[in-house]
């Protein structure tokens, strides 16, 4: 400073409020790229780097448009936690259901795998499949994604949004095994890409020269004087080389990131950020752009075209799902979903179906356990398809109606039944376990149960019409049939079974209750004169 020439700051420590109030006393221009300015009154500084506060208003609305009910932050340092504040006042999503997130700070351990333990517990611990990286160290965005991988969070079921400004130069990084969805921002859009801090390092540069070479052409070139901290000093030409520098755009200059436009208060009016996420070619392609003039996205069609089901129309004017080939969670519940009955079959059943596809049924016979004097099973019953394929296994009237569905959108499944055996319920911290669940972290991309639509659930997953309305009604056990034809009654089973939800004080409660309103209504009848025509 001591030289009196316009300076460039980047921010990498504490100190650079002592040094923003030293420009400003000593009337001496710097440039800064991306750092709060808390004092507006100094009008020495110039911030080219991108507005304060503008990424996590966009990353708020992305979460919004990307349906996020539940993700995982994790920050680096602790100082990010000030570019995040609109994200904490996120509870309610887009559908109207509530917002469950954790916040994570990464080790700092600096062993080669320090990442894993921590991913193994979002995997394990939290069952989060959308992650939220904020950092702007890009080798730690690297290294999260590399040791996802390694532990399978990598596949198509997995979302993650990087607020990394530089996430474009990871293209040629990330190879094959990333099927998931990476989003991210990009600020610097020429060509070739280089890191968003070295561009604004030389659109800064790039500003003082032609300032100065400004000032030069018009006779008014800047003398240098050396400036003490510790005195009264201050740069006599500060003031015109800093009205130089803002008159830039209207002399037509242009810079490597955009054409800087700067308001009153030194800060850059042109704050716009591309959205781009990662293609399964491996490239990354732009899906819209964020402005702070309209502060909202504008999405490309082709973004929203991929992120939303959009069928074409068929020739019988139905939807059509031709080549889609959809994971289906179910339940086993009769009537609805059951396994067929079929013995158990040896690990070679594959190349058994092909003896029974060429009529040698007498070793199916023996692997099967049916003695060679019994009646065998027809070859209609037993075919080397239903040996292959899992789907034929299940039947009921939620699979008959999965499969005529499938023959009219033209889409192939793929049944699962749900680990745990259970429909789905919301835990203290917002999570779901059983068909909703799997629904939610996006196991299964549909589910053809006997689900009851509740509030809860239908604010988490998205429900059909109803097929079945069921009423209120009494359900008794049947007897148990014998092989003679007789029926045996189940063991306390009656025809007074109903009552037994009721305790025997109660059912005498409501029969005097009866007996009384019926004689008081009686009585009150006899006494009116219009009973007695």
């Amino acid at each position: 400073m001591q030289g009196g020439q316009p300076s460039v700051y980047k921010h990498e420590s504490s100190d650079y409020r002592t040094l923003l109030s030293m420009c400003k006393r000593l009337r001496l221009p710097c440039l800064v790229d991306n750092i709060p300015i808390y004092d507006k009154d100094n009008q020495f500084v110039l911030k080219i780097g991108p507005k304060a506060g503008i990424l996590s208003r966009a990353l708020v609305q992305l979460i919004l448009k990307m349906m996020w009910n539940s993700f995982t932050i994790v920050n680096k340092h602790p100082d990010d936690l000030a570019n995040l504040l609109p994200i904490f006042g996120l509870w309610r999503s887009a559908s109207g259901s509530r917002v469950t997130f954790r916040l994570i700070q990464l080790p700092i351990e600096t062993n080669a795998n320090r990442y894993l333990n921590f991913l193994n517990y979002v995997r394990e611990q939290l069952r989060h499949t959308n992650m939220i990286i904020h950092t702007d160290d890009l080798g730690t965005v690297h290294s999260i994604l590399t040791q996802a991988s390694r532990l399978n969070m990598t596949e198509s079921r997995h979302s993650y949004l990087i607020s990394n400004m530089d996430l474009r130069l990871l293209e040629d990084f990330l190879g094959s095994e990333f099927h998931c969805n990476i989003t991210g921002f990009q600020f610097v859009r020429h060509t070739p890409l280089i890191k968003l801090d070295l561009s604004l390092a030389m659109e800064a540069v790039g500003i003082i020269g032609s300032a100065l070479v400004a000032l030069q052409q018009r006779q008014l070139e800047p003398r240098t004087q050396q400036l003490l901290c510790d005195a009264d000093d201050q740069w006599i030409d500060g003031m015109l080389v800093l009205e130089q520098m803002r008159k830039l755009r209207k002399l037509g200059i242009k810079h490597s990131v955009f054409d800087i436009v700067k308001d009153v208060g030194g800060t850059r009016k042109d704050n716009s950020i591309s959205g781009i996420t990662r293609l399964p070619n491996g490239t990354f392609s732009e899906i819209g752009e964020w402005n702070d003039i309209n502060k909202s996205w504008t999405f490309d069609n082709r973004y929203e075209e991929r992120n939303k089901w959009r069928f074409k129309v068929g020739e019988r004017g139905l939807p059509d799902l031709r080549g889609e080939k959809l994971r289906a969670v179910v339940y086993l519940e009769e009537p609805f979903v059951m396994r067929k009955f079929q013995p158990s079959l040896p690990s070679n059943s594959k190349s058994l179906g092909k003896q029974i596809k060429s009529g040698n049924l007498n070793i199916f016979q023996q692997q099967r356990g049916w003695p060679s004097g019994e009646q065998q099973p027809s070859f209609e019953e037993i075919n080397n398809e239903e040996i292959e394929d899992d789907n034929s296994l299940y039947e009921g009237f939620c699979i008959d109606l999965l499969r005529e569905m499938a023959k009219l959108l033209n889409f192939t499944y793929e049944l699962v039944e749900v680990d745990d055996g259970a429909y789905g319920v919301e835990d203290e911290y917002g999570h779901w376990n059983g068909i909703i669940g799997v629904l939610q972290r996006h196991e299964a991309d549909l589910s053809v149960s006997a689900l009851t639509i509740t509030y809860s659930r239908v604010s988490v997953v998205d429900f059909t019409l109803p097929f079945m309305h069921l009423g209120i009604a009494i359900l008794l056990r049947r007897g148990m049939g014998t092989d003679d034809g007789e029926r045996i009654s189940a063991p306390g089973a009656n025809f007074f079974t109903f009552m037994e939800p009721l305790s025997l004080s109660v059912w005498m409660a409501l029969g005097i209750a009866y007996i009384g309103v019926a004689s008081t209504m009686w009585l009150l009848a006899k006494c009116s004169p219009y009973e007695w025509q």
